[in-house]
């Protein structure tokens, strides 16, 4: 039983382990869609502050970069949100992770706490009785 218990605690540490590691790659993977929508956002002001052009054509051109680079800010904050529902999932199953992971600590604890206890009865009774025979071989 101790040893299913140990092999079972290492588990249940690998799967912590695994899940803290994917729980950083989606967050690194959030923090460059972060990344990649601050540029848009950046770009997006940064074509706000050009003068305006006198022609038609570049009037028209400098709105039509806008409109793209809206859409490209709507995606990106989608992807970020998207990203990180992912992310708070992960970060979930890295708490219940650490949560099964520590319960197997107690676990493994209580066990040991017990084999002791039960070495500690068969020693009491081994001597009992090596005192009851020693007793019994002076009264006789």
């Amino acid at each position: 039983m101790q040893r299913s218990t140990v092999v079972l605690e290492r588990i249940k540490k690998q799967m912590k382990r695994n899940a803290r590691m994917r729980f950083a790659a989606q967050e690194r993977e959030r923090l460059a869609i972060e990344t990649r929508l601050e540029a848009t956002e950046d770009a997006i002001d940064h074509s706000r502050q050009q003068p305006q052009e006198e022609e038609i054509m570049w009037l028209a051109e400098q709105h039509s970069h806008r409109l793209r680079l809206e859409l490209q800010r709507r995606r990106e904050t989608d992807q970020l949100q998207k990203q990180s529902r992912v992310v708070e999932k992960h970060r979930d199953a890295l708490k219940k992770a650490s949560q099964e992971a520590r319960l197997m600590e107690l676990l493994v604890e209580h066990q040991v706490a017990e084999d002791q206890k039960r070495l500690q009865r068969i020693e009491s009774n081994e001597l009992d009785d090596l005192a009851m025979s020693r007793w019994t071989a002076q009264c006789a």
